[in-house]
């Protein structure tokens, strides 16, 4: 049921269950938000099935029948903890926002020191919640690497899908990471950092440069014996073009 998918808990279960004799086939469709049908075999969360647990758990079975259980843990990326300093470093609101169980989803948030988490949260939900925050007139970047938080992503102000996205999740995004993970955002947010601060510098430079050498240039100084003749202006203002874009070239060592 799950060999073809790219979501990484399905992936997760394929690689847990790969050994076993596969049911060939089947016509499967994959349900946004809920899971996966294969004819008469069901694969989605336990409480379908009305099974209350504090663990994430995956339930496979038929309408009438739960015939197994599959308990998830969530391991934590170890560029998690970096990724969230950088944020609070930079003065931004984080929010953990997830499908998962209440308690699976406030004991990440609560290892990662985030203060504001939604679980349980339905791609509809994920949905409302940016809608909500953007009309706080809040700018919004929402990142993810499923076909629940595509929608959500595609209505954030800027969507940041990581390298094992869905594919539906990377084509509702701006960004897409190609390799790596939370490590490359940081890198990016460190990128941005860079650029804008170049940006200003070339604005400083380009305004000051032309404010000191326009009037003499223009020969407001010549009776004072002061004047630019007209091939060396000229000159100069190609030199002032240069200057920005050896200046803007230093990103890419970046």
């Amino acid at each position: 049921m799950e060999r073809f998918s790219n979501h990484p808990i399905g992936k997760a279960l394929y690689e847990h269950c790969k050994d076993y004799k596969d049911m060939d086939n089947l016509k499967c469709e994959e349900i946004e938000g809920f899971g996966i049908k294969c004819e008469d075999f069901i694969l989605t969360d336990v409480s379908f099935w009305g099974k209350d647990t504090h663990q994430k758990a995956i339930g496979i079975g038929t309408k009438e029948k739960l015939m197994g259980v599959f308990y998830l843990e969530d391991a934590i990326s170890p560029y998690a903890h970096d990724f969230i300093k950088s944020l609070k470093q930079r003065n931004k609101q984080i929010i953990l926002c997830s499908g998962d169980t209440e308690n699976n989803v406030k004991y990440i948030a609560n290892t990662l020191g985030i203060e504001n988490y939604y679980a349980s949260m339905s791609p509809v939900d994920k949905s409302n919640l940016i809608k909500q925050l953007k009309s706080e007139n809040r700018i919004v970047c929402m990142v993810g690497d499923g076909i629940n938080d595509a929608k959500a992503m595609a209505l954030a102000d800027v969507g940041i899908a990581v390298s094992k996205a869905l594919d539906a999740a990377k084509v509702s995004t701006d960004i897409v990471i190609s390799s790596g993970g939370l490590e490359k955002i940081v890198y990016l947010l460190n990128l941005t950092d860079k650029f804008m601060k170049n940006v200003k510098q070339n604005l400083f430079w380009a305004f000051g440069y032309n404010a000191v050498m326009i009037p003499f240039a223009a020969g407001l100084f010549s009776k004072y014996g002061l004047y630019v003749e007209p091939e060396f202006a000229g000159l100069l203002m190609g030199f002032s073009s240069v200057s920005v874009v050896l200046n803007a070239m230093r990103l890419s060592k970046a």
